[in-house]
């Protein structure tokens, strides 16, 4: 059971503080818990992508929740997010691209 792996969501100015949805509906009606959120340069260079992550995720049914910060003009960052449910683990990424608007 999978979703495609990587979708590219719409551009982030540097500037802005925004949540990020990530939709496990189509594979599951609830999330036990968030195993872990990760952040790393996909195109371009940045030496600690890991600073765009903002507080905790949050788990709402079957999404999760996570606010991002920062990040560099021209570096596309490559977004992971992995859940638990019961003894399994599933895991979804996108890209996010920053750009000066």
């Amino acid at each position: 059971m999978s979703l495609p792996r990587l979708r590219v969501l719409s551009d982030k100015d540097p500037a802005e503080i925004i949540t990020l949805t990530f939709d496990f509906s189509r594979l599951m009606d609830r999330i036990d818990a968030v195993a872990d959120v990760s952040v790393q340069s996909h195109k371009g260079e940045d030496d600690s992508p890991q600073a765009m992550l903002l507080l905790d995720p949050v788990i709402d049914g079957s999404r999760v929740l996570q606010l991002v910060q920062g990040g560099l003009d021209g570096v596309f960052y490559k977004m992971r997010v992995e859940v638990l449910v019961g003894h399994e683990r599933y895991a979804l990424s996108a890209i996010l691209p920053v750009r000066v608007q």
